[in-house]
């Protein structure tokens, strides 16, 4: 026991090794996903909203497509992610920006949840979750079309950590309070907006939450986004507040969607889900062409054919694994009565006879006809296929069979050939 304690122990010390590798990977495996990304589970990411809603049973999924593709019987939150700007679109189809589609969304019908952009800063600030917000012109242009005015915090004025109700409201049922630091504060009009959230500052009520109805939809802007991290979840109402969200939107949507196609990740577009973003009449005229153009060359060119060389080299292939096989195996007697079976099938063919089952029926087939060399050569191929016993013998046989095919066959090949 004493000569074995030492690899014992460094056979510990080898495993413990391995498993803590392990788990440091695991735990930096979602490193690559953006803040605030609900693929994000360090203390920046929102992985944790998306579990908590999972966990409840709540009708949630991560969405990798496009505005353009979604229906406006979901909902939508958008967690710190900027909008793009109008990419260049094809001369035939309308340019449609980003903006104006989900404007278009929430006109239809759509919840839209939007936490402003957060990113990662070395501001020290414990419940700021180590987040700053840069919005970018095209999420500029969408809050300016709900009048929404944002005014930057400054760091010599931060207000209170706590953000607490403006307004009863169902998305807020049972939270009294939060824990997070808005990084804006939000100016927008009475008459198109009422406010969500709210905060204290040395200067008075300021507003970090907002809900404002447009159409059908409406959109609810969250200025503070260290209230989706991951770490703040355990401060106050904060896990309350998100599912206490997600159970309301659950009650009005269909399915809510957790956007994180604008964190980088893109799902596969089918042709289903591109007739869908763009104009499906395009789409349909395309495949109605393609259709007509694949008949009209069925029509006049026929099916496809392989060469002969190819066809050729495929049947010399096959012929030779087929021969390895019952060569390897010592079918010899097998191998004889499939080499008489063929030749008896092309003689039938030849002589225009039915073809029979048994080698001795079509010899006498051949006599009646008076072809006696055909029937006297079937009639010794047949006899000599039954003394096969070796490779050697087999290989013999074959040339026999194929010595008969010329004699008779070599005129029709070469009308074949010819033509």
């Amino acid at each position: 026991m004493r000569d074995r304690f030492p690899w014992i122990a460094v056979g510990i010390l080898l495993a413990s090794y391995v498993v803590w590798n392990y788990l440091a990977s695991s735990a930096k495996r979602s490193e690559h996903a953006e803040t605030l990304s609900t693929y994000r589970a360090l203390p920046d990411g929102a992985r944790g909203i998306f579990l908590l809603a999972q966990s409840n049973h709540l009708p949630v999924r991560r969405s990798q497509i496009p505005f353009k593709q979604m229906s406006e019987k979901d909902a939508l939150i958008i967690l710190g992610a900027n909008l793009q700007k109008p990419q260049d679109e094809p001369a035939w189809r309308t340019s449609e920006s980003e903006v104006d589609t989900l404007l278009r969304l929430i006109q239809n019908g759509m919840t839209v949840v939007f936490v402003i952009h957060g990113s990662a800063t070395k501001d020290s600030h414990p419940q700021n979750a180590g987040l700053e917000s840069l919005p970018n012109e095209a999420t500029e242009e969408f809050l300016n079309a709900f009048d929404i005015q944002l005014f930057k915090v400054e760091e010599d004025e931060l207000p209170s950590e706590i953000l607490f109700p403006a307004f009863p409201s169902p998305y807020l049922m049972g939270v009294n309070k939060l824990k997070a630091t808005p990084t804006y504060f939000i100016q927008f009009n009475p008459t198109k907006a009422l406010p969500l959230l709210s905060v204290n500052t040395p200067q008075g009520t300021e507003h970090a939450a907002i809900i404002a109805p447009r159409g059908k939809g409406k959109l609810i802007f969250i200025a503070a986004p260290a209230l989706a991290a991951n770490q703040n979840l355990l401060s106050e109402d904060n896990a309350g507040f998100w599912l206490r969200m997600v159970q309301t939107l659950a009650k009005e949507s269909r399915t809510i969607l957790f956007d994180e196609f604008h964190h980088g990740f893109e799902e596969k577009i089918t042709i289903a889900k591109l007739g869908t973003g763009h104009n499906l009449q395009y789409v349909i005229l395309q495949l109605i062409l393609a259709a007509m153009l694949w008949f009209f060359s069925l029509k006049y060119f026929g099916r496809p054919k392989a060469s002969a060389g190819v066809a050729q080299y495929e049947s010399t292939i096959y012929f030779q694994g087929q021969s390895h096989v019952l060569q390897a195996g010592k079918h010899y007697s097998h191998a004889a009565n499939a080499i008489v079976q063929r030749l008896s099938e092309e003689l039938s063919q030849h002589f225009s006879i039915q073809l029979q089952t048994q080698t001795s029926a079509l010899v006498e087939c051949l006599n009646a006809l008076h072809e006696k060399k055909a029937a006297q050569a079937l009639a010794a191929l047949s006899q000599a296929a039954t003394e096969v016993q070796s490779n050697k013998s087999l290989v013999a046989l074959a040339r026999q069979a194929t010595a008969i095919r010329q004699h008779f066959f070599a005129k029709k090949d070469k009308e074949n050939e010819s033509g």
